[in-house]
């Protein structure tokens, strides 16, 4: 056991990252929410509607008028408390997608906020890519979201990292592609993250990419 938090963060961060590879979805986001209050940035633990238009609201305003190329340039995230918090953002984000709590758009959200207020992290390409799949459920514009699709894809290529590969794929699969493209883009990189999943050791979000191929597919009227 770890005499301070910072002893103690990675082994949080490799317990939530189990936890979700587990299923065990309720007891990651706990965990994550625990830390994430340790660290000085307090998320609820119960959805509200309220909650969710505030951190839209916010974001909104971090946005402005900033176009693609200064989103890909923002400055890399300095503030060291902000970047030990976005590990956890970014687990919670998935277990609760996992689960279907409608907690997973306020981390998404969250996740935002802190990449435009304070830089790029390597956890930004999933924050960009969970951003255009909230606005997605929520029916938002279809350019946005694929603008937001684009914008993830081409973060987490710069960044490499391939557990966030595998996640931005699936989203903007489900999300961000088949609004402006064919449906066989979505088939296609439900199949790739499927694939980079596989070979990296990341098997949950793999068999989730291959299940949403399956889906994909069948919708379209392909023989399975």
């Amino acid at each position: 056991y770890g005499a301070t938090l910072d002893d103690k963060l990675l082994a949080y961060s490799a317990l939530a990252r189990c936890m979700v590879e587990q299923e065990n979805l309720h007891r990651a986001t706990d965990v994550c929410i625990d830390v994430l209050h340790q660290l000085g940035e307090p998320f609820p633990s119960k959805f509200s509607k309220l909650r969710l238009a505030k951190e839209f609201v916010r974001v909104r305003r971090a946005l402005g008028g900033k176009s693609d190329a200064d989103l890909l340039n923002l400055p890399r995230m300095a503030d060291n408390t902000k970047k030990r918090s976005m590990p956890f953002l970014l687990y919670g984000f998935f277990s609760c997608s996992l689960a279907k709590s409608p907690l997973a758009a306020l981390f998404a959200l969250r996740l935002m906020n802190l990449t435009l207020r304070c830089g790029l992290h390597e956890s930004s390409s999933v924050a960009f890519a969970s951003y255009a799949f909230t606005l997605s459920a929520l029916q938002y514009d279809a350019d946005e979201v694929y603008r937001f699709g684009q914008v993830a894809f081409k973060i987490v290529e710069a960044w490499n990292v391939p557990e966030h590969l595998v996640y931005v794929l699936m989203l903007i699969g489900c999300s961000a592609i088949h609004v402006r493209r064919p449906v066989l883009e979505s088939i296609q990189t439900f199949r790739y993250a499927g694939t980079v999943g596989i070979e990296t050791g990341f098997v949950t979000p793999a068999i989730s990419s291959l299940l949403l191929e399956c889906v994909y597919m069948f919708s379209a009227g392909w023989k399975l």
